[in-house]
């Protein structure tokens, strides 16, 4: 079974509410309540990790490079990003629009930093499928630069594994590079966004 944030927030409650039964000792009780209510309040503190999602906010310019087959043309199109902070600025929300081959694409994603896992995690959705994508990744300081890996299975059946960068260049500037490998052929490069910062 999937557990849910929430799902492990109820069961903390349980928890705290059984540990007087639990133990027999009411000091040693109240001293495990503290260290589990200090560890919550520190699990869900906005830290440095979700400063680093604060340079993603505002609106953006995007122009995104889709690449096919190889030695085929890729795919140029334009869109805009909305990114907000959202619940007391634990996560980014990314709102996205554009066209597609001629469609109007939307796409809707969440990119949060785990205290507890220490790992940045994203989902992203788009009208270009109904399924969601989860990646999880690193920050490196040097290259300000986010690193995630995850998978995703192509209209086609084929399950891939992904990885993807997002390079803050300056203030005003945010590259995202996507590549993916899939039965056990080697990585290829399938995405390039370059967002600007409108002015």
């Amino acid at each position: 079974m999937k557990h849910t944030p929430l799902a492990g927030a109820l069961a903390l409650a349980l928890v705290l509410l059984a540990l007087p039964a639990l133990a027999g000792d009411d000091k040693a009780a109240q001293t495990t309540h503290d260290q589990m209510m200090e560890a919550m309040a520190k699990a869900a503190t906005p830290g440095p990790g979700h400063k680093v999602l604060e340079q993603m906010v505002g609106t953006w310019n995007a122009t995104t490079t889709m690449y096919g087959e190889p030695g085929q043309p890729p795919m140029v199109s334009q869109g805009k990003m909305v990114i907000d902070m959202v619940l007391g600025g634990r996560y980014a929300r990314m709102q996205y629009q554009s066209e597609f081959n001629g469609m109007k694409m939307e796409g809707l994603g969440f990119t949060g930093y785990d205290n507890v896992e220490k790992k940045y995690v994203s989902d992203w959705m788009d009208t270009m499928g109904t399924g969601i994508m989860r990646d999880t990744g690193t920050y490196d300081p040097a290259t300000r630069t986010i690193t995630s890996a995850g998978a995703m299975t192509d209209p086609m059946g084929a399950a891939w594994t992904t990885r993807s960068t997002t390079q803050f260049v300056g203030a005003d500037k945010m590259i995202l590079e996507m590549y993916g490998r899939n039965a056990g052929a080697p990585e290829i490069k399938l995405m390039q966004i370059v967002y600007t910062r409108a002015k």
